[in-house]
């Protein structure tokens, strides 16, 4: 570094005088009377949040021992608890600014310079230590390249020891001031440090560099950067207003200053430095629950007098939880063990697992308090403890096929919450055979005592009336078999000999090895539809898995007969396939309504087609 441009002053610096000179009364009366500053808000691990606290003395020096009782808390103007109080040692930065000249070269009588004191005033205090605080150590000078970044006392010591500045040739300049000030206002490595500056100089020598001194004093200041100053000439010099100029800046920093004529004794740099090693975390219990800007203030009572910290804004995002099905069932199917009747509580599944999973779109994972899980807009199931992600269900209260409905919600610790969108899902509850019979046994009985009643009063009047207690036809196929066809194809037994003699084409019913079982053949001619309702169907098949109108086969053309499914849930199936459109039915087809197997057979065989058997 040369000396034209030791001896350049940044315009900034100078331009900071104006804006800033202010703050010198009050850094002065902060330190007077003591402050407190909270800093470094951490929100990571919210709703718990964690900000550092310094509270200050009136000598400006940091109180030590404080206790949780003595803090209070204050949260958008709400008092908070305190979780934990912890007092930490991170250690200073401590930056050495040496600007040296030939007043640093006068010798005494023993022939020590006083250079030469000051570097061992240094180096006692820089002796290793056991338990030593680990601080950030720097030296600026204005030497050419004799600036250093240290990382011990003992590189501290090794550095000053090895510099040998030709005293007599520089010349001392703010600029080694402006750079300490710049070295110490860098990031920290550690949350907490304080920055420390020891200024060790000649007195200015110019107007300009008093001007310039006060804007860098009010820089010191503004930073929060302490100011130690050590005054070096003849004592004669200690009262003049260039001496007066660098005490202020000690002073309105919040340092202490020393003159140094060679004669007197330099302060301990320890007592510069340990009472700012020390500084506070606290940890406290957040309750915001809407996202935005937020204040956060502390207060601490101490020896009759109470510290209150300006107010921290902080911006801050809080979303509820959000919950979600994970792989939900589309159906489930409850029918009885092994085929047989039972009743719907012993069907099987009784209930069904559930996972969800849930999330929280703030990036804030917290605590829950409940989950819950909603069937059709009730609940059904909830978690007040972990597992929180898992609900059973319970099936056993369905006794029809339905859709339901299911939500989820997510409770966290601070009362948030959100409802999940609904899933459909549908359970398919399969009766057994003869379900249909003994559900409407009671309405079965009454119709055969009125039939029996229509025929006594039928034989007493000496009048015909056996048509009336028959069901009218409705579907317009075999007008001349209704009677037949509507009382014989009940539960899917077959019709008469006469009406399979006739008809052009017919259903065998089979079991599910494809061989026929013995039961006379339903007859097909003109439409024919099938179901479980006695009202929509003529060919009523007894069971849970056909729908009331379940499918219909229409001749056209001759022999030429048409299926077609009319929107069951369990669906029409020819030769294993679910048919969607209506499908032409071929010699030896086999058809599937629910759990009904028939075989489709043309009288005149004249169309030939093996059917595939899955066995």
């Amino acid at each position: 570094m040369d000396n034209r441009k030791r001896h350049s002053m940044p315009r900034k610096t100078l331009c900071l005088f104006p804006l800033v000179v202010l703050l010198f009364f009050t850094q002065a009366r902060a330190e007077n009377s003591g402050r407190a500053e909270i800093y470094s808000l951490n929100t990571d691990s919210f709703p718990t949040l964690q900000v550092g606290l310094d509270v200050y003395d009136e000598t400006g020096n940091i109180l030590a021992g404080l206790k949780a009782e003595q803090i209070s808390i204050l949260e958008d103007n709400q008092p908070r608890p305190l979780l934990s109080l912890a007092e930490l040692q991170p250690g200073v930065r401590f930056v050495l600014a040496l600007n040296l000249g030939p007043e640093f070269a006068r010798r005494d009588e023993q022939g020590v310079s006083r250079y030469d004191k000051i570097v061992f005033a240094l180096e006692e205090w820089a002796k290793p230590q056991d338990n030593a605080v680990q601080d950030d150590l720097r030296v600026i000078t204005n030497a050419e390249n004799a600036t250093a970044n240290l990382s011990s006392r003992q590189d501290f010591r090794d550095f000053l020891a090895s510099l040998q500045p030709p005293l007599q040739q520089l010349t001392p300049t703010l600029d080694t001031l402006a750079q300490a000030l710049a070295v110490a206002g860098e990031p920290l490595p550690e949350e907490g440090m304080k920055r420390v500056v020891l200024f060790v100089s000649a007195l200015p020598a110019s107007r300009q560099e008093m001007t310039a001194l006060q804007a860098l004093t009010a820089q010191a200041a503004a930073l929060h950067i302490r100011v130690h100053v050590w005054i070096v000439g003849s004592a004669a010099y200690f009262t003049t207003s260039s001496a007066t100029a660098l005490k202020d800046l000690a002073i309105q920093s919040g340092g202490q200053f020393a003159t140094f004529s060679g004669q007197e004794t330099l302060p301990d740099v320890e007592a510069y430095l340990a009472p700012l090693r020390r500084t506070y975390r606290l940890t406290y219990a957040s309750a915001i629950t809407t996202p935005g800007n937020h204040t956060l203030t502390v207060s601490v009572s101490h020896q009759n007098q109470t510290y209150t910290t300006a107010p921290l804004a902080f911006n801050l995002n809080v979303q509820p939880p959000r919950a979600f099905l994970v792989s939900p069932p589309v159906q489930i199917v409850r029918q009885c063990p092994s085929g047989k009747a039972c009743q719907s509580a012993l069907m099987m599944p009784a209930s069904q697992i559930l996972k969800i999973i849930v999330e929280f779109p703030d990036g804030h994972p917290r605590a829950l308090m409940r989950t819950i899980l909603y069937v059709d807009g009730q609940i059904t199931d909830q978690n007040t403890a972990a597992p929180w992600d898992t609900f059973s269900w319970d099936l056993s209260c369905y006794t029809k096929t339905e859709q339901h409905l299911l939500q989820v919600e997510a409770v966290d610790s601070l009362g948030l919450s959100s409802v999940s969108a609904a899933v459909p899902v549908t359970v398919i509850v399969v009766q057994p055979a003869g379900g249909w019979v003994r559900q409407h046994l009671g309405w079965i009985i009454g119709i055969i005592l009125f039939s029996v009643g229509l025929a006594l009063i039928a034989v007493l009047s000496g009048v015909r009336l056996r048509h009336l207690a028959l069901p009218r036809r409705r579907s317009r196929a075999f007008p001349t078999q209704t009677t037949q066809l509507r009382s014989s194809s009940r539960a899917g037994r077959p019709a008469s000999r006469s009406a399979v003699r006739h008809a052009p084409a017919f259903l065998i019913r089979v079991n599910e090895a494809g061989q026929p079982l013995t039961a006379t053949p339903i007859p097909l001619m003109g439409e024919v539809t099938f179901g479980s309702d006695p009202v929509k169907a003529e060919i009523v098949l007894d069971d849970a898995s056909i729908a009331p109108l379940h499918a219909r086969i229409i001749q056209r053309e001759g022999e030429h007969f048409y299926i077609q499914d009319e929107h069951s849930i369990a669906g029409t199936w020819v030769n294993f396939e679910r048919i969607e459109q209506p499908r032409l039915l071929q010699q030896g087809d086999l058809i599937h309504f629910g759990r009904y197997i028939y075989r489709f057979t043309l009288r005149r065989q004249t169309i030939r087609k093996t059917p595939h058997l899955f066995r």
